[in-house]
């Protein structure tokens, strides 16, 4: 599997922040408890209108189908390995 990229290098990449945009939003993400999307809009650095150009990229769709990907994995194995505990005592 290819390496999964985050939220802010895809929007550097596009050309949505620049890397001092980035590097800031990263240091306030430290002191708040947000989602670095949350504060790159609080900013202003980013607009509904582009984040629309990001979610309809091929490389933001890849890292969504990803992310899903991996938390079903996660949820599911957690309860397959909680369901072998209880067999047999019906």
């Amino acid at each position: 599997m290819a390496k999964r990229k985050k939220i802010g290098e895809v929007l550097m990449e596009a050309g949505l922040v620049s890397p001092s945009q980035l590097e800031n939003a990263l240091i306030l993400q430290t002191t708040k408890d947000k989602p670095l999307g949350k504060i790159l809009i609080e900013l202003g650095y980013v607009s509904n209108r582009q984040d629309i150009k990001s979610l309809t990229s091929a490389d933001w769709r890849e890292h969504t189908a990803d992310a899903i990907a991996q938390a079903t994995d996660r949820f599911f194995m957690t309860r397959l390995a909680g369901s072998t505990r209880g067999n047999g005592q019906n």
